[in-house]
């Protein structure tokens, strides 16, 4: 289930809230405006065989499904740091399949529009991946 991050960094012109769970992430953004319920975007995150996916959504952009770089690496390999997570190309489409399982389990606790909106988008996202 679900838990709200209840102290998340607010940056200058986005609002944002932040949940977590064993398997899943959730950050959804809002409209500029301070209490707007409007979702201009959101990120669901989880692991599959130890590596990190996320599918994006923005009002801008539509929905995306990429491998998240963590940055982190096993100690003593030799690479470049990278000090944040970045989203790299996307690759197998169809390692979101098991997403939607997961959001309904994990998502009782969120407001039933926003639960609505986020899978609206999530089943939307893989049925256009199975055309």
């Amino acid at each position: 289930m679900f838990v709200e991050f209840k102290q998340v960094k607010q940056n200058p012109g986005e609002r944002r809230r932040w949940w977590y769970s064993d398997v899943l992430e959730l950050v959804v953004w809002y409209g500029k405006e301070e209490k707007s319920d409007s979702i201009i975007g959101f990120q669901l995150s989880h692991a599959i065989d130890g590596r990190q996916y996320a599918l994006t959504w923005r009002v801008a952009s539509g929905t995306s499904y990429n491998p998240v770089d963590t940055g982190s690496a096993p100690p003593f390999e030799m690479r470049s740091y990278k000090s944040t997570a970045i989203l790299q190309n996307s690759e197998h489409p169809n390692r979101v399949a098991n997403l939607k399982e997961r959001f309904i389990s994990e998502s009782s606790e969120l407001d039933h529009s926003m639960h609505e909106f986020i899978l609206e988008k999530v089943v939307g996202f893989i049925a256009n991946q199975t055309k």
